[in-house]
């Protein structure tokens, strides 16, 4: 990934390989039922100064490697999951 993303809508990545996402990206949610959704076999590497915005975030990888400054904020946009993620959530785990 080489450019900043504000979500409009849910995002879901599903992978088997790695995902890199390069230095200074940005990923924000422009409300707070949007939640990114990272489900890799693989690795996930965060360059530099990377930082995610949301009010929920879920991940499942292998690793994560972290540059220095990147950040999880999942506080910005605090306040209970919706309703739909959380049955989402079920779906995924069964």
């Amino acid at each position: 990934m080489t450019h900043n993303i504000s979500l409009a809508s849910d995002l879901m990545i599903i992978g088997v390989r790695t995902l890199e996402i390069k230095e200074n990206i940005l990923v924000s949610c422009e409300v707070a039922c949007y939640n990114p959704i990272i489900l890799l076999e693989g690795d996930l590497n965060l360059g530099e100064k990377f930082l995610i915005k949301c009010g929920a975030l879920i991940v499942q990888m292998s690793n994560v490697n972290l540059s220095d400054k990147s950040t999880f904020n999942t506080t910005t946009l605090a306040g209970n999951p919706p309703i739909r993620l959380a049955k989402h959530l079920v779906e995924l785990m069964e």
